[in-house]
């Protein structure tokens, strides 16, 4: 059984790009929560937390997550990207200010929440290639 690969991180890190090159390579199907709200909901994420709150949105985050992760959900490959300002920012500062606050705040969170650590700061393809042996270590280990 497959089993599905998560990348948690914050915005503009690159979750969608290395998940549909990782995807591509596995041959994987590749489902990104924005883009599945936009669908199922006909709402951007900025319009879900502009009438729900971010309390409204992460509820819904946490049921798309669910959907497009159940076994008996066919995933179809996600192609279009969400919008550019589909997310609002969280604190109404630049975006330059907003992302420092925003990965100091949640640093201990991503890193307690992450079963790996992958550096993104590289291209792509290299990315997917530390992902893929990550995965596969993991594999041999779950093994013994």
């Amino acid at each position: 059984m497959i089993q599905p690969v998560f990348l948690v991180g914050a915005r503009g890190c690159g979750k969608t790009t290395i998940g549909r090159a990782l995807a591509e390579t596995l041959g994987y199907s590749f489902a990104d929560t924005d883009s599945h709200l936009l669908t199922s909901t006909g709402k951007s994420v900025a319009e879900i937390v502009s009438t729900e709150g971010w309390s409204g949105f992460r509820t819904r985050e946490s049921l798309a997550l669910k959907q497009v992760t159940a076994a008996s959900t066919v995933v179809a490959r996600l192609d279009a990207s969400p919008e550019e300002a589909q997310r609002p920012t969280l604190t109404g500062k630049s975006v330059i200010d907003e992302i420092v606050d925003v990965l100091a705040a949640r640093e201990e969170l991503y890193r307690q929440t992450a079963r790996h650590i992958i550096d993104a700061t590289r291209s792509p393809d290299r990315v997917v290639e530390s992902v893929i042996r990550v995965l596969q270590m993991s594999d041999v280990n779950s093994a013994i």
